[in-house]
């Protein structure tokens, strides 16, 4: 699963996101200035940059223009929803009360092979 979104930056949101899963954060090094947070069951959380996405922080009330830092895709390992859906669903609520928000060009990506909309949208 992906989901984009913006307001916190990369390296804040993968040191949430390792807070909550209990993982370690590292830095892929790549184009896309990926943080991977492994954790300690083996699964790999990766957040990285992307193009599509206007980066956006928030300025008290306001929501101005933001660095390429504040470019977030978080892609998940293979999730299935009887086991992972309240994982996934709390590691979005700590996200966003980081900071981290959606806007018009962010969007959620999943392998419907593997799960139903339905099932996740509660996730977001």
């Amino acid at each position: 699963m992906e989901i984009e979104f913006t307001g916190i930056t990369r390296s804040e949101a993968a040191r949430v996101a390792a807070e909550y899963l209990g993982g370690m954060v590292s830095s892929a090094g790549d184009y896309y200035d990926t943080k991977k947070v492994t954790a300690p069951d083996g699964r790999v959380w990766k957040f990285m940059s992307d193009a599509s996405i206007d980066c956006r922080r928030k300025d008290g009330r306001q929501k101005v223009p933001a660095g390429r830092d504040y470019s977030v895709e978080l892609v998940s390992p293979i999730l299935t929803y009887r086991e992972d859906i309240a994982t996934l669903q709390e590691l979005v609520r700590r996200l966003r009360r980081a900071g981290a928000f959606a806007n018009n060009s962010c969007g959620i990506h999943y392998d419907k092979k593997n799960i139903m909309l339905s099932q996740w949208r509660q996730a977001a």
